[in-house]
Formats: C-alpha cells, sequence, structure tokens
C-alpha cells in the first residue's frame, strides 16, 4: 500500500527567523533596502518550502552624544518587529550597542548601552516578547573589527538574529 504524504503547505508562521550571513560591520540602515531583501527571501523560502527565512540583519546610525530614535529608524525598526512576529518566534533577536572612538570608555560604554537600550524599548513596545531579546553593549571595545569611512559609522545599534 503507497500512503501519500501530505502535502506541505509554506506558512511563514511556521518558519523560524534566522540572520543573515554574519559579515561583520554589514547591515541594511533603510527601510526600502529591507522591505525588499526580505520580501525576496519570504518569496525564497516559500519557494524551496522551507522550515526558516532569513530577517537581513539592521542598523540605526547616531550622531555624536546622541541616543535617540528618529522617526525613521523607529519605521525601520517597526518593519523588523513585523517581519519577525510572521514567524514562530522560536528565534532570539540581538541587539548590540556601539560608540565611535571619541570619548572616555565610561562616556562610550554608558552612551552605547542607553542606544541598545533605546532600540529593546522599541522593540518590546512593537510587541516583541523580552525574553526573545538579548542586549549587549560594547562601547569602542570592538570597533576594531569594523572599518568604516566616516565615525558616524561606528555610532550605531547593530540588531540580528542569533
Amino acid at each position: 500500500i503507497v500512503v501519500d504524504e501530505p502535502i506541505k503547505i509554506f506558512s511563514i508562521e511556521n518558519v523560524v527567523a534566522m540572520s543573515s550571513p554574519v559579515v561583520v560591520g554589514q547591515t541594511i540602515d533603510n527601510i526600502e533596502s529591507f522591505k525588499k531583501i526580505f520580501a525576496n527571501n519570504v518569496q525564497n523560502a516559500e519557494k524551496n518550502n522551507a522550515s526558516s527565512v532569513i530577517i537581513p540583519n539592521i542598523c540605526v546610525l547616531y550622531d555624536l552624544n546622541s541616543v535617540r530614535l528618529t522617526e525613521v529608524d523607529k519605521y525601520l525598526l517597526q518593519e523588523y518587529a513585523q517581519a519577525y512576529l510572521q514567524t514562530n518566534k522560536q528565534a532570539t533577536i540581538v541587539i548590540d550597542g556601539y560608540a565611535c572612538n571619541l570619548g572616555t570608555n565610561d562616556v562610550n560604554n554608558r552612551i552605547s548601552k542607553e542606544r541598545a537600550d533605546f532600540v529593546y524599548n522599541e522593540l518590546v513596545s512593537l510587541g516583541i516578547p523580552t525574553e526573545k531579546i538579548e542586549t549587549h553593549w560594547y562601547g569602542k571595545t570592538k570597533n576594531e573589527e569594523f572599518s568604516y569611512s566616516r565615525n558616524k559609522e561606528y555610532r550605531r545599534v547593530n540588531i540580528s538574529i542569533k
């Protein structure tokens, strides 16, 4: 007797969120790119009846001594949260705060923590469960891992999936 296997129908609610391949310093900082890449990733996952979908890594950049999110940043985080909330919510979101090399270690550690905390609070306000978020801050201690052309690019928070 031949038993037909049930046909699996792709549903994003049943897939695990995955991170973009890790390339140090490569993140998306604009909504148009995020939406385009994520839509393409969902389409590919559906075509392949995959059990996971890649949510692109994003970042928020800051002015010197700033910890506030702009409206554009909030919109990017909203899109990121919506993408995550479509999945089965098993993955963990990682928030990494950084600072540029200006100022003391104490100031940079404090400001990178505040930046990460602001992003954390925004994601929680958008419905991400607190137990699904890890927050880290590094001040300027990991700047040698990046090679940016402008100091502003070191003043960032990266958001990715673990």
